[in-house]
């Protein structure tokens, strides 16, 4: 879901995403990445200067606070890098279970 939001004379896009846990879905970190690329293209063609991504990718990097860094972390954290993205993320676990959390 992207919207687009104008105050005054500011415009900001705002998207937000989810990535299932699976690595078998269809919704997955590939789809999502090529969605936010898409969106970054309209906001250059549109000269949206402002753009703030929001969702749950469901990967895990210890650039993030994490312990581990999975696969899906590292192709995320090479997508941010690549595009000159900001990771702004909670100092506490998202996610926690009986197992631990990440």
């Amino acid at each position: 879901l992207w919207v687009t939001v104008r105050y005054n004379s500011t415009v900001v896009m705002i998207g937000n995403l989810y990535v299932n846990h699976s690595l078998t879905s269809t919704n997955n970190l590939s789809s999502a990445l090529t969605n936010i690329t898409k969106a970054l293209q309209y906001c250059s063609k549109f000269k949206i200067k402002d753009v703030i991504i929001i969702g749950d990718f469901n990967s895990r990097h210890i650039s993030w606070g994490d312990i581990i860094t999975t696969d899906r972390g590292r192709q995320l954290d090479s997508f941010i890098a690549q595009h000159n993205l900001t990771c702004i993320t909670p100092n506490t676990n998202t996610f926690v279970s009986h197992n631990g959390g990440s």
